[in-house]
């Protein structure tokens, strides 16, 4: 999508709860959103390189506010 499209990877991003969703979302320059169901999800998900960290039961709202800022930051 980042060359048919010409988007740049930081106005991309992927959801995944798994590390291999967040490792190639970081191998491809996309911003990667961690889901995390709970503690132990979240530590292994920021430790493989989240860019921001969300509850497996997030708000759609809150979210959408955060990726609207310039800068991600992990949140939880």
């Amino acid at each position: 999508m980042q060359k048919k499209y010409g988007f740049s990877g930081q106005e991309m991003v992927m959801f995944g709860d798994r590390p291999f969703d967040i490792i190639s979302a970081k191998k491809a320059g996309i911003i990667a959103v961690g889901i995390a169901k709970d503690e132990e999800a979240r530590e292994i998900l920021i430790g493989v390189g989240a860019d921001i960290i969300i509850h497996g039961g997030y708000d759609s709202n809150g979210l959408l506010s955060v990726l609207n800022k310039k800068e991600a930051k992990k949140l939880f």
